[in-house]
């Protein structure tokens, strides 16, 4: 009911009226999407059964690529690669500096692996858009790693 209350008084503030509310889109959490007590159930309580409850085409997305990466093998090995650089490279303060020196020689701005969060797509992202550009400067590091032992 909090939520409610929150938008009720943005939308009253801003001149807009729930009379004019067509649709609604949440992801799919129960305190938003529940059809009992979630805030679309709310809203369709208070302001009519016309407000159509749209699921959120941003998170149906994230749950069809998460499950499908979740399955093929390929992509499975990939980002469990992925975690594995990420734990070398933060592990030490000397192989995380060495991927630095080795961007800077490269003239390049310096990214920084990122942790993956299996729940978010955007994170699988973020973990590639380091890779792809940086992948000669993480082979040099691994060629060097593997030199110190």
């Amino acid at each position: 009911m909090e939520l409610y209350n929150l938008i009720s008084e943005t939308l009253v503030s801003k001149g807009v009226s729930f009379g004019k509310l067509v649709a609604k889109t949440y992801d799919g959490a129960s305190n938003m999407s529940g059809c009992y007590n979630g805030l679309q159930a709310i809203i369709k309580e208070k302001v009519g059964k016309h407000v159509a409850f749209v699921h959120c085409f941003a998170h149906t997305l994230n749950l069809v690529l998460s499950d499908s990466a979740s399955v093929d093998v390929q992509v499975i090995s990939l980002f469990n690669d992925l975690e594995a650089l990420y734990v070398l490279f933060s592990k030490t303060q000397r192989i995380y500096d060495l991927f630095e020196a080795v961007q800077l020689e490269e003239n390049l701005k310096v990214l920084s692996l990122k942790r993956l969060n299996t729940v978010r797509w955007h994170s699988r992202e973020l973990c590639l858009k380091v890779l792809l550009p940086r992948y000669d400067c993480i082979l040099s590091v691994l060629e060097t790693v593997g030199q110190f032992n």
